[in-house]
């Protein structure tokens, strides 16, 4: 009983160290040293360049409606920002296996300098990007969030 006891406290600090750490698996990138950040009529504008890699062995579907961006904030990661799409506008972009999508998030934050929103006052921080990638005709339809976010970058305005 002692030894499967043992063995069971060290085995679960391993298997939840592979699950939260999301870039190691992750098909999702930020090209770093290409996001760029502008001020523009009281608003900033962040423009982050990313890659979805498909290393899979099946075909993955990516809609740009479904991608958000994250700030974080203490220990845990808050959603700042989300594309706004309307019904019927929303494109799925099949990505086959060994195939890469390049593509631009381009967030815009809130006018108004309220510290609690995401503002111009507030933009500097650690960010990343995450999607959510579809497997179609898969099972779960959805890849874990730890496979599609991409590694945290910084942000100074």
């Amino acid at each position: 009983m002692r030894s499967t006891l043992l063995t069971l406290v060290f085995l679960l600090p391993a298997a939840c160290n592979s699950f939260i750490s999301p870039t190691r698996e992750s098909l999702l990138s930020v090209v770093g040293e290409q996001v760029t950040i502008s001020s523009s009529a009281g608003h900033t504008v962040l423009v982050v360049p990313a890659v979805l890699a498909n290393s899979l062995e099946e075909p993955i579907s990516f809609s740009y409606c479904a991608i958000v961006l994250e700030r974080e904030t203490g220990e845990r990661w808050e959603q700042v920002w989300a594309p706004i799409c309307s019904l019927g506008t929303d494109t799925n972009v099949r990505v086959e296996p060994g195939r890469q999508l390049q593509f631009v998030v381009t967030a815009s934050t809130a006018t108004a300098p309220d510290p609690t929103r995401w503002g111009p006052a507030t933009v500097d921080g650690t960010y990343r990007v995450r999607a959510f990638v579809a497997r179609p005709g898969g099972s779960p339809p959805l890849l874990p969030w730890y496979r599609t976010v991409s590694q945290p970058f910084q942000v100074t305005h």
